[in-house]
């Protein structure tokens, strides 16, 4: 099984640290992610997957708890990539098994900074990220909502 992290720099001192397994946090992961935090000087960590529990039992339904809990960590990510960016804090985003949403946040943040579609605005990942992960359906579905 392929252990491999990947590392993408979104916008000068906002980092991502992603990885392609639905596994879980594994302890080698640590090493990396501690060399990323000390070469960038990190000063903020945005860690995804603990603030995921309610996602496998997701409803798609606007009334739903679990589409009230996507949107405002979606929400939550973009407004941390905007405060941190605009104030110059080194953060990384570090997603294991949840790409697809700390995707989306990034995907929001863009959308909001750049005023254009959701498909306009992943495609132009497409060529800043090395190896992006997929959106969900899920994940794409509610960003169409929104």
């Amino acid at each position: 099984m392929n252990e491999q992290l990947f590392f993408a720099e979104i916008l000068p001192n906002i980092y991502w640290v992603y990885h392609y397994s639905s596994i879980g946090f594994q302890p080698s992961h640590k090493d990396f992610i501690t060399k990323v935090c000390q070469t960038h000087a990190v000063k903020e960590l945005i860690k995804i997957d603990s603030n995921c529990t309610f996602w496998k039992r997701y409803d798609m339904s606007n009334k739903s708890e679990e589409f009230q809990l996507l949107d405002q960590l979606i929400a939550n990510i973009s407004q941390k990539i905007s405060f941190n960016y605009h104030n110059r804090i080194p953060t990384l985003i570090i997603s294991i098994t949840n790409n697809d949403i700390a995707l989306a946040g990034i995907i929001q943040y863009f959308q909001v900074v750049t005023k254009q579609s959701k498909d306009v605005v992943l495609e132009a990942l497409k060529y800043k990220i090395p190896n992006l992960p997929d959106l969900g359906s899920k994940v794409s579905e509610y960003l169409q909502m929104i």
